[in-house]
């Protein structure tokens, strides 16, 4: 199986492949992943946040977003793992709608190409979404890393990244690694996890730095743990809607 990684949106284009995984590990990756392990069925992806506050009021769903990395008058919470955890105490909502600055701006780009297989992937669900790739006998894959804000290298993506290819390598065997990108992220994860890193290089990181600094290490830590959830989601061909994904 060829492996490519590349950071930004533009990554979907320079490497057409057949499944998709967009990696945004501080927070959009590992929140939607939160949500739907805890029983939401359905999250609506919007890179703007003024339609996202309209198809959440339309909906009557709660409204996830950040802006600039803090959450924004109108929304109901805060783009955080943590915060979901403790806001779906009393039972999950069924659906929601997600606007965040990175990781939201690549799915809606995977939503304009039409793209068939598109997962999305994070430290936390990474061995699930390993299995979930192996089992639909794709032939090539591109891990798309959103970085930070849009347009910086992210060292939590690349761990990200990182331990989709680990766990990739670990189910399919031989990978051909077609991108400096994939090579580096494979290489520093398997590193990270041998020395017991994972979360101390994360938060050496501007989002991880950032978080920290603002009261939010919380998520860090969380983001942080590897394999803790056993959810794949999905984006439904030709919408904007993730949903949990079925071998």
């Amino acid at each position: 199986m060829k492996v490519y990684a590349g950071f930004f949106k533009n990554t979907l284009d320079l490497y057409p492949a057949d499944a998709y995984v967009v990696i945004d590990v501080l927070r959009f990756s590992t929140t939607v992943s939160t949500a739907l392990h805890l029983g939401t069925k359905e999250v609506i992806v919007y890179a703007d946040f003024n339609e996202a506050l309209r198809a959440a009021r339309e909906l009557n769903v709660p409204l996830i977003a950040e802006v600039e990395g803090f959450k924004p008058e109108g929304a109901d919470l805060d783009n955080s793992p943590t915060e979901i955890l403790n806001y779906f105490a009393g039972g999950p909502p069924e659906k929601l709608v997600i606007r965040t600055t990175s990781g939201a701006l690549i799915i809606e780009e995977a939503v304009k190409r039409k793209f068939d297989e598109v997962v999305i992937g994070a430290i936390v669900n990474a061995e699930a979404v390993a299995e979930y790739l192996s089992s639909k006998a794709v032939e090539s894959i591109t891990i798309a890393m959103a970085g930070y804000k849009r347009s910086m290298f992210a060292i939590d993506d690349l761990l990200g990244a990182g331990a989709v290819v680990t766990e990739l390598a670990k189910v399919m065997g031989n990978l051909k690694l077609m991108t400096d990108e994939a090579v580096v992220a494979h290489e520093l994860y398997v590193k990270a996890v041998e020395e017991g890193r994972i979360e101390e290089l994360i938060k050496s990181g501007r989002a991880g730095r950032f978080l920290v600094e603002t009261g939010r290490a919380h998520d860090v830590e969380y983001s942080s743990r590897p394999n803790i959830l056993s959810v794949v989601p999905k984006l439904r061909s030709g919408t904007r809607s993730v949903i949990p994904a079925h071998h």
